[in-house]
Formats: structure tokens, C-alpha cells, sequence
């Protein structure tokens, strides 16, 4: 019997264990969730976007939340942790669906191919860049980072891509367009410091407006401000548009919207992964191709590591 009231508050003292990492999950689930709902407001100002770039994280948040609620069998914890999940399912789901056709790799077949690579300043392995586009064989490259240490590339596919439209994004990088196709006199393009460089060329099927395109960070950063310059340089590129690069945003994201209002194109592909950087949890993909409806997709797919942080993006048009 003495040992009963001793057995009594160890029991109480774990019921209140208990109930204070119920309510610390029931909290994490909340702002979970309310970060979750707060990225698809991406349109009403450009820190809701940033949030969006979160949404698959706070999906695997969610599950872990939900687990952890079952395992102190909290009711409400469980339930915002579900809810968090599902909302980022719901935010994904529609464009890992969307594979936009076969793999466009070098045994794709297609009227029109497009490669588009942020070749990272510094890259590791400029040789194997090289390599892996003779293999290719695109029609039209759209390089992004294009710098003095990794220049030699765009030195070496002179020969067999004669049109290079390069234009200075920042003090030490550039944005790039390289084409093999015949091009329209006086159609080369630069909007220099925001990141776009463009070529009119004639396709298989007529001209075509190619375009590279590399945005700045979003929210806090001055990707917002980018887009209001670029907005009516888009909206004046002759039709139909190609326009491929690294957006340093989610596919579901305002910035990726704006863009494709502005261009009057589309984003094709899936959800390939081509941002590689630890610090993000999970491998990202913000390298997108966006393409007039006219255009009908063969294939979009990711390249392989070319010692870059990024993978470079195929893609195919019949």
C-alpha cells in the first residue's frame, strides 16, 4: 500500500508527458497546415509563392506529425496532420500526373528537340556537358549560369550550333540561347540584368520563338520585381513561343503562372526533380519548359548528373 501514491503520480506524470507532446503536435500540425494553405495564395503576394515552394516537405511533415499522433493516440494532432498531408497531395498530384508523353532521351523521336541546362558557375565536369549534348543532338539549347569557367562549352559547340545569343543576367553569369536552325535576320534578343535571351528561327513546322530564362530567388528575394520587368518583354515575343530555364520556382507557383500568361504558353511535362541541394530537404523541381498550345509535346524527361546542382531538361516537340 505505501508504494501506491508514489505509482499514482509517475502514472499522472506521464498522462501530462502525454498531453504536452499532444498539444506540441497538435501545434507543428496547425502551422503545418496553415503554411500549406497559405502557398496557394501565391498571387496575392509573392511571400505566400515562397511558401509554395514547401509544399511536398510539408507533406512528409504531415505524415510524421500524423504518425506521431497515433503513437500517443491524439485525436485532433492526427487529424490536422491527415489534413496537411492531404492539402499537399492535392498541391502535387495533378503534376506528377501530367508526364507529357514518352522519355525524350537520344533515342526520342521528334520534329523539334530543346535541351535546356543551368550549367551551375562552376561546374564540375564541363567536358561531359559537352559529351552529352553531341549524344542528344538538340535543335535549339537554352543555357542558364553560363560563366567564364564554364564558357568553353559554348566555345566547343560553335561548330555545330553557329547561332549564340548570350546575355549578361548578373556580373559574373549568363543567360544563353544556342540554335542550329536557320534564324530570321535581326531576331536575336537580350534583356540584359533580368535574365531572358531569345532567337527567332524557322522550325519544321515554321518560326518559332526560342527563349532562355532565368529567374532570381523568390520571396525575399527580387524575383517579384524580375517579373514585372520581364512581364510585357514576354508579352511582345513574336508567337508561337518556346521558352525553357531554371525559374527557381515550383510548377504550381504564381512565378511559373506569370510567365506563361505573359508568353502565352503552357508549362509541359511532369514533376522532374532537377534541383539537387541538401538544404531543401528533397530534390526540387523548378527547371521547366513551357510551350505554345500549337506545339504538340513528344516527351519532356531529366538528363543525368553533368556535374552541375541542377539536371538539365529534354524535350520533345512532334
Amino acid at each position: 500500500m505505501s508504494g501506491e501514491p508514489g505509482h499514482g503520480a509517475a502514472r499522472g506524470g506521464a498522462r501530462r508527458g502525454r498531453g504536452g507532446a499532444a498539444w506540441l503536435l497538435g501545434a507543428l500540425a496547425l502551422g503545418d497546415l496553415g503554411a500549406l494553405g497559405l502557398g496557394f495564395l501565391g498571387a496575392y503576394h509573392p511571400a505566400f509563392d515562397s511558401l509554395s515552394v514547401f509544399r511536398m516537405q510539408g507533406g512528409v511533415a504531415g505524415l510524421l506529425l500524423l504518425a506521431g499522433a497515433m503513437m500517443l493516440r491524439a485525436r485532433w494532432p492526427g487529424i490536422l496532420g491527415a489534413l496537411a498531408f492531404l492539402v499537399s497531395l492535392a498541391g502535387v498530384l495533378p503534376y506528377a500526373l501530367n508526364d507529357a508523353g514518352a522519355d525524350a532521351g537520344a533515342s526520342g523521336s521528334g520534329r523539334l528537340k530543346l535541351l535546356s541546362f543551368n550549367l551551375n558557375l562552376a561546374n564540375r565536369d564541363p567536358a561531359a556537358v559537352e559529351r552529352w549534348i553531341a549524344a542528344e543532338s538538340p535543335d535549339v539549347i537554352a543555357l542558364q549560369e553560363v560563366s567564364s569557367e564554364n564558357d568553353r562549352v559554348l566555345a566547343n559547340l560553335r561548330g555545330r550550333y553557329p547561332t549564340q545569343m548570350v546575355c549578361r543576367f548578373t556580373g559574373y553569369i549568363s543567360t544563353a540561347v544556342l540554335t542550329r536552325l536557320p534564324m530570321q535576320e535581326g531576331s536575336l534578343g537580350c534583356a540584359e540584368q533580368e535574365g531572358l535571351a531569345w532567337a527567332r528561327v524557322e522550325g519544321p513546322d515554321g518560326p518559332v520563338t526560342i527563349a532562355s530564362l532565368h529567374l532570381r530567388w523568390p520571396w525575399p528575394y527580387t524575383q517579384s520585381a524580375q517579373l514585372d520587368a520581364l512581364e510585357p518583354l514576354l508579352e511582345g515575343l513574336q508567337r508561337p513561343v518556346l521558352i525553357s530555364g531554371d525559374f527557381n520556382a515550383l510548377p504550381w507557383s504564381e512565378a511559373v503562372a506569370r510567365v506563361a500568361r505573359a508568353s502565352g504558353t503552357r508549362r509541359v511535362g511532369g514533376l522532374g526533380f532537377t534541383l539537387f541541394k541538401p538544404k531543401f530537404l528533397l530534390p526540387l523541381p523548378i527547371d521547366h519548359v513551357l510551350a505554345h498550345p500549337d506545339l504538340a509535346v513528344g516527351g519532356v524527361s531529366v538528363g543525368p548528373d553533368l556535374g552541375s546542382d541542377h539536371r538539365p531538361v529534354r524535350a520533345l516537340f512532334r
